[in-house]
């Protein structure tokens, strides 16, 4: 049996959430609000993203806008680097030592 690397099962999973929700919205004429804590699949799956920080909102708006390694420094105090991805065009996030 093949098997799909880490990163690779959370872009498919990812793919296949984006599609359920997707369907949702267009049937339901429905909001979906999901709470994720990785970066890349939460780029790949919303429409928009809200980053919060202590409490308070420190950026919103489509993945492409805020996913950005000024706003990845200044909500987890970590360096990134912020890629394309190849596949699908959305934001992804490369942390950095």
């Amino acid at each position: 049996m093949h098997r799909l690397r880490k990163s690779a099962r959370s872009r498919v999973s990812a793919a296949c959430c984006r599609g359920h929700c997707q369907r949702l919205v267009r049937i339901n004429d429905k909001t979906v609000v999901a709470v994720l804590h990785d970066i890349n699949q939460a780029a790949a799956i919303a429409d928009t993203m809200v980053f919060m920080k202590d409490g308070a909102l420190a950026a919103s708006g489509p993945p492409g806008q805020v996913v950005n390694a000024a706003t990845i420094r200044d909500v987890f105090g970590v360096t990134a680097r912020v890629v394309e991805d190849p596949v699908d065009g959305t934001p992804f996030c490369l942390a950095r030592p």
